[in-house]
């Protein structure tokens, strides 16, 4: 199984670098301030951590998610978990919410299929690359389909 990889631990030869509580955006500010376009800034929404992100979970109420998923404004009506950066950057394993997320048959099964379309869409990436900004299927389809 996937385990994140943790500050001043070697990898690959190298030591991933140990950043101070509340230290991000400073990091970010010394070591990459030539990526940025702008003044590098926290999310008021997301922490980094693998505290943030098992609050997140525990936090996440399906309820109501089959409705409101693609709801974007109001902001207090958006319906989606939350719960991506954590998943892409390997703090939540996805097996993990998958078994986590309890409720309502309908928003369980609508948060589990968007989990597994996250998933095909990490292997199909994984797999082609920048090529998924293509059509797969190059060959029209026939005129009877």
């Amino acid at each position: 199984m996937y385990r994140p990889q943790r500050s001043g631990e070697e990898v690959s030869g190298l030591t991933l670098p140990t950043i101070p509580p509340d230290g991000e955006v400073a990091w970010v500010r010394a070591h990459l301030a030539d990526l940025c376009c702008d003044e590098p800034t926290a999310s008021p929404r997301f922490r980094g951590t693998q505290a943030a992100a098992d609050t997140a979970l525990t936090a996440f109420n399906v309820a109501g998610y089959a409705a409101r998923r693609n709801e974007v404004f109001p902001v207090e009506r958006r319906g989606a978990s939350g719960l991506s950066p954590w998943i892409r950057h390997g703090q939540l394993a996805l097996p993990t919410v998958w078994d986590s997320v309890a409720g309502p048959t309908r928003d369980v099964e609508k948060f589990r299929d968007e989990l597994r379309w996250q998933e095909y869409s990490r292997h199909l990436y994984a797999r082609i690359g920048y090529a998924v900004s293509r059509p797969i299927r190059y060959d029209p389809l026939p005129e009877h389909v």
